[in-house]
């Protein structure tokens, strides 16, 4: 049980702490007293018991789990929910110590995959390889995220030159064009490369959506470089990862969204 001190008690302290310079900003609190409780010197040196409102909550959630636990837990009070491509913020209104409503905020971050991020940065800064270590880059990067047949056709890329190739300009050591022809094959019986690889990715790194996955394109472009050796460049579509990004954010958010009690707004709260 929490010791109280009479009021002579009180005055006791407060003209003690005063004569030895002890108070500052004429407040002070007493050890046997609850943390938020504190004594206010006034002016006419009588001193008034005060209790401190807790500053707002703020928990980091790890699972959306948690944030629906902490919906169940709400008991009627307002809540908000404020989501966006990072993350989100839960807002609740709850009466305080003193009577007064106070503000409690879970936050939860999203963090991307490992693999997503590796192919989102193809799309400001293509990704170009020789053949094996295209198939390489495949199998162990973005291992079960490719068709495998798309990657056994890749095993067998060469280059050849003809007058009836794709037709190269270059430019040579002196400074002038010459014209180089080159075509790069696929697959054992020689076919084209395909125009587009589609990756299907993982967006976030969270339990309840880990297995979900959502394709991408990589638009796959080829060359040859002056010892006639094929390259392969791949540029993610742009439009697919934000395509990507929007419906994993919300398969995420789909379970939070469905509780009748929480006003959600799709935007990142200051």
């Amino acid at each position: 049980m929490t010791a109280q001190l009479n009021g002579d008690a009180v005055s006791q302290i407060a003209d003690l702490a005063a004569k030895h310079q002890m108070l500052r900003n004429r407040t002070f609190t007493v050890a046997s007293e609850p943390a938020d409780v504190y004594y206010l010197v006034k002016d006419d040196g009588s001193v008034e018991r005060k209790q401190a409102e807790m500053p707002p909550q703020k928990v980091e959630a790890f699972s959306v789990e948690d944030i629906l636990r902490r919906l169940g837990d709400s008991d009627g009070a307002p809540l908000e929910i404020y989501y966006h491509k990072d993350g989100l913020t839960a807002v609740a209104v709850v009466d305080g110590t003193s009577g007064a409503q106070r503000e409690e905020r879970h936050a939860m971050k999203f963090p991307k995959t490992t693999m997503f991020g590796l192919v989102s940065r193809m799309k400001d800064d293509p990704a170009t390889f020789y053949p094996s270590a295209l198939v390489h880059f495949l199998r162990t990067k973005l291992r079960g995220a490719v068709d495998e047949t798309v990657v056994e056709n890749l095993r067998h890329v060469k280059s050849s030159r003809s007058a009836e190739g794709e037709e190269l300009y270059k430019i040579d050591t002196k400074g002038f064009g010459r014209r180089a022809t080159s075509q790069v094959h696929a697959g054992e019986s020689g076919g084209a490369l395909p125009e587009e690889i589609v990756v299907n990715l993982s967006v976030y790194n969270l339990p309840e959506v880990r297995e979900k996955t959502y394709p991408v394109r990589l638009v796959v472009e080829s060359s040859t470089n002056d010892d006639g050796r094929a390259l392969i460049e791949l540029t993610a579509v742009e439009a697919d990862l934000e395509q990507a990004c929007h419906d994993a954010l919300l398969d995420v958010v789909a379970p939070i969204l469905a509780q009748d009690k929480v006003r959600h707004y799709h935007a990142r709260l200051a």
